[in-house]
């Protein structure tokens, strides 16, 4: 297993995963001082306090990984299938649950661990920028990591489970795009309603019913595909 996920991530670019990472998190953090500052400017408070905007921050950013490890996953699977690359792959003897099993971990780790190392980061960005700009009530103290942080710590677990779920549906047509609007509805039903009296705990409760859901309905998928693989026509 070990030696599929090493050789699956040399195979696959992740200089180029990484760059567009990078971007991302500048992307997230530009966006959170544009909205505290246009709320500043327009005197309307775009975040009532430091909690908030910490709620904020966590939600945004599992939504964008989610999408993003989809994206991964669509190319690690979905377009090898449609490529045919796949197929090529099978003529060696190499257990296709294990290669499956591989992709899914890798996809998994790389969302989950993108999720956390972007909270640190927006969050720390935003609270240096706060200290100049003061777009926040009350500025910002250690309370906010205290109070988002079981929240951060779920999305961190479910997240990967929600990149993973658009492969059904990518799958079924061995389209990419299929599997990426796939993942925008996910992130959709995960953080709609987002600034609208943002709270903790409906919030934390939608994630982790959401990620049960999920890890359910992956559980079921791998069954049937585990049961499967081994007779399945790569169109």
């Amino acid at each position: 297993m070990f030696n599929l996920i090493r050789l699956e991530m040399k195979k696959f670019k992740f200089s180029m995963v990484t760059k567009g990472v990078i971007i991302a998190n500048l992307i997230l953090l530009a966006s959170v001082l544009l909205i505290g500052i246009t709320g500043k400017v327009e005197l309307e408070e775009s975040f009532a306090s430091d909690k908030e905007m910490g709620l904020f921050i966590a939600l945004m950013t599992m939504g964008t990984f989610i999408i993003y490890g989809s994206v991964i996953l669509a190319k690690f699977t979905v377009s090898e299938y449609k490529n045919k690359t796949m197929q090529l792959m099978f003529m060696y003897p190499i257990n296709r649950k294990k290669l499956l099993m591989a992709k899914l971990v890798i996809v998994y780790v790389f969302t989950g661990l993108n999720v956390l190392i972007s909270n640190i980061f927006v969050m720390a960005g935003a609270s240096i920028a706060e200290h100049f700009i003061h777009f926040v009530p009350g500025g910002v103290g250690i309370e906010m990591v205290r109070y988002v942080l079981p929240t951060v710590g779920l999305c961190i677990v479910v997240s990967g489970f929600l990149a993973i779920v658009p492969l059904f549906f990518g799958m079924r047509k061995k389209s990419v795009s299929h599997t990426i609007v796939a993942s925008v509805i996910v992130t959709s039903l995960s953080i709609s309603n987002v600034g609208e009296g943002l709270d903790v705990a409906d919030y934390f409760y939608r994630i982790l019913i959401l990620g049960g859901i999920a890890a359910l309905s992956i559980i079921l998928t791998l069954i049937y595909t585990f049961n499967n693989i081994d007779t399945m026509e790569i169109d």
